[in-house]
């Protein structure tokens, strides 16, 4: 029996595409995006989802054992 497409099958795509290219940049481009003594601020953001990362994040979620996510939901809230 298959399965229907994940409505976040794009998603997936776009972000593995993503990946690919920062890599990419990565490689090419290490020396300056190396941290230095003194440097932190980027680092420091809040982190956001959209509506979409946050639906696609809770469709993973779902798709973990129990064990997973209890285990998973215990490390959210220790921090």
């Amino acid at each position: 029996m298959s399965h229907p497409p994940s409505p976040f099958r794009n998603l997936h795509q776009l972000r593995e595409r993503l990946t690919a290219h920062n890599e990419r940049v990565t490689s090419v481009h290490a020396e300056q995006l190396a941290c230095r003594k003194g440097c932190s601020g980027c680092c420091q953001t809040e982190r956001t989802v959209n509506d979409l990362e946050f639906e696609a994040l809770r469709e993973a979620d779902e798709a973990l054992s129990p064990e997973s996510q209890s285990r998973l939901s215990n490390q959210s809230t220790d921090a």
